[in-house]
């Protein structure tokens, strides 16, 4: 399950409706690294990434599902732990 989000052109474009002067964007990819999945989510959960999304799940995960996901994403560890990796966009601008 991922979440679509934004392309740097359409940033750029909305901030540039907005009446802004896009001087630069930029994007980066970011990876964070977890011990388990139990704190992944939660890492996902706390910068609200799970609060969007069309087709979203509106009920709590259950166990067999939450060890369904756990299990398919284990082969991804590396020495690090888990990998997440966030889509990183900056807008530097001036009005």
């Amino acid at each position: 399950h991922t979440l679509g989000f934004h392309t740097p052109a359409e940033i750029e474009g909305m901030a540039q409706n907005a009446g802004v002067a896009a001087v630069d964007v930029q994007n980066s990819t970011e990876i964070a690294h977890y011990a388990d999945f139990k704190t992944l989510l939660r890492a996902v959960k706390a910068i609200g990434a799970n609060q969007l999304g069309d087709g979203r799940r509106t009920s709590l995960m259950s166990r067999a599902t939450f060890l369904r996901a756990e299990t398919a994403y284990e082969p991804l560890r590396t020495p690090a732990g888990l990998p997440l990796s966030y889509d990183v966009i900056y807008l530097y601008a001036r009005k």
